[in-house]
């Protein structure tokens, strides 16, 4: 009978536990909408990396991107209201 010099305590049986179970239960949760756990990995990454970004203050590529598009159609719109309102005064 050989004794260990180093037993695993619970709380480390706990995590390996977490380690393993987490990811599984994730993959077939994603299998359960109907998603590929692949597809649901990327995702949660991404919305993990995003939220670390916002976290911290900074914007990401997609976003600054997106407020340029957003600032463009404002544009466009309010181009379009003008000549509306143009089209209109030479109506009457």
């Amino acid at each position: 009978m050989s004794k260990l010099k180093y037993k695993i305590t619970g709380f480390a049986r706990f995590m390996m536990f977490m380690v393993v179970f987490v990811p599984l239960a994730y993959a077939g949760f994603t299998l359960f909408k109907g998603e590929s756990p692949e597809q649901g990995f990327a995702d949660l990454k991404n919305k993990v990396e995003s939220l670390k970004d916002r976290i911290k203050g900074n914007k990401t590529s997609k976003e600054d991107a997106f407020q340029v598009q957003l600032q463009q159609k404002d544009e466009e719109i309010q181009k379009l209201r003008e000549a509306l309102f143009q089209c209109e005064q030479a109506k009457n």
